[in-house]
């Protein structure tokens, strides 16, 4: 008798258990916000660091699990560099220079940092664009405690010009050897062109790169521009952007480069790929490089005259994944304008997509699909996720994973009726769970 009750014990305990298991797992269903994240629980954080405009662009992981993020902030009427670290949990750091923030200004004008980026040993670099006459590239570099870096151009700041076309740079990555790549647009003439910049770690153009360490890829008569930039294991730097041939509706936009700056003839014939998905408008937002050396592009294309979430794989040779999706994209279902501005790929090769869905203003919206293409039914309301700030226009335009799978979204959120507040969102994002095919197809067409 007293074997048998212990055995029922032991089954109670072990049922509890599973339900105790069970329940945990439903209260952190991929897609939700964390609460462990922000103020009382809601996985939501909004900071104001003016009473004026603000936003916030991007955002890096330290190793410690403390976020970095950068944007704008407008002070006595002038946008200004704005870096602000916040702790694991969502409050602001009071280590890193004032309360948790650091304002920078390039002069007396206007200037807006729109990517953020680590050096091997922890240090912060932030890029944008500064305006004057002509508008520049702006690169700023801080030390670990948000003080800027006098080694870095003298005075922790340097501005990069093209002559005198504006400029602008809107993407970063950091090469093993410490040089900064940066990637944005220059105004030649009358007409946008990509823009890639690269500098030696103590802030000098490298002369190794196209000559004075600018480069410039015109396409025609049209406009392009470029949005974001990865940097392959072999050295090869991959630009993604959009671009309109013949100031036509523009096209999806790769671009690969071989170290030196030079076009990599070994892409698509001659280092440039366009796609045209459905006769409209289409943007290359967010780049990533996936773990079989297939790039990984997601930005919006129309469909019946509304922007949606897409993600579109390419072989390394520039072709289509027909793996991926429908001849390598995947567009996500809606019945509202949305647009996608980050990206993040996941420890099983999940797409996670973020940025804006527009129904009674914009709110924070994601999207995920596996790594076969599919919109992943286990994330969220049949893989996508919306959440309100209680604002009428709220939008992610930076994302991040922690080391646990967890996503942090960066981005901006309306206080009032005309400022807008740095906005920032945690999700649970966990990948254990098997994917669900849906998916919406659409066969885009190759453009040489």
């Amino acid at each position: 008798m007293q074997r048998q009750r212990r055995w029922l014990l032991v089954g109670i305990m072990s049922f509890c258990m599973l339900f105790a298991s069970a329940a945990s797992a439903d209260l952190q269903q991929a897609g939700e916000l964390d609460p462990s994240f922000g103020a009382a629980g809601t996985g939501k954080v909004v900071s104001n660091f003016s009473a004026a405009d603000e936003r916030l662009y991007d955002v890096v992981l330290q190793p410690d699990g403390r976020i970095v993020a950068v944007g704008f902030v407008d002070e006595q009427a002038v946008e200004q560099f704005l870096v602000a670290r916040y702790l694991a949990d969502g409050t602001l750091d009071p280590t890193f220079g004032t309360g948790g923030s650091v304002v920078t200004q390039f002069g007396d004008v206007a200037a807006q940092a729109e990517a953020v980026a680590l050096t091997a040993d922890g240090r912060i670099v932030a890029v944008g664009w500064s305006v004057g006459d002509p508008d520049v590239i702006a690169v700023a570099r801080y030390l670990a405690d948000g003080t800027l870096d006098t080694s870095f151009g003298g005075d922790g700041m340097v501005t990069t010009t093209f002559g005198n076309d504006n400029a602008e740079a809107v993407a970063l990555a950091i090469q093993a050897d410490g040089k900064i790549i940066v990637a944005g647009s220059v105004i030649v003439g009358s007409i946008r062109q990509v823009a890639v910049v690269r500098y030696l770690p103590d802030g000098s153009l490298d002369s190794s790169f196209s000559d004075d360490g600018r480069q410039t890829t015109p396409f025609g008569s049209g406009p392009s521009s470029a949005s974001s930039l990865v940097i392959q294991p072999d050295g090869k730097i991959v630009v993604a952007g959009r671009t309109a041939p013949n100031s036509q509706d523009p096209d999806l936009l790769l671009i690969r480069y071989n170290s030196d700056g030079s076009l990599d003839s070994s892409f698509n014939f001659d280092g440039i790929v366009t796609t045209d998905v459905n006769g409209r408008s289409d943007t290359a937002n967010a780049v990533a490089l996936a773990a079989d050396g297939g790039i990984i592009v997601a930005g919006s294309v129309t469909i019946d005259s509304n922007g949606l979430f897409f993600a579109a794989k390419y072989g390394s040779d520039g072709l289509p994944d027909a793996n991926f999706g429908a001849n390598g994209l995947v567009v996500a279902p809606a019945t509202v304008h949305s647009t996608a501005l980050a990206l993040a790929l996941q420890s099983d090769g999940s797409v996670l997509v973020a940025g804006c869905r527009f129904s009674a203003g914009s709110k924070f919206a994601l999207a995920r699909f596996s790594a076969q293409g599919e919109l992943d039914a286990t994330f969220g309301l049949d893989g996508v996720v919306v959440t309100d700030f209680g604002s009428d226009s709220a939008c992610i335009d930076g994302l991040a994973l922690t080391a646990d799978q967890r996503a942090v979204a960066v981005g901006r959120s309306l206080s009032g009726s005309t400022s807008r507040d740095s906005a920032l969102a945690r999700y649970f994002a966990d990948v254990s769970a098997p994917p669900q095919t849906n998916f919406t197809s659409f066969i885009p067409t190759l453009r040489r």
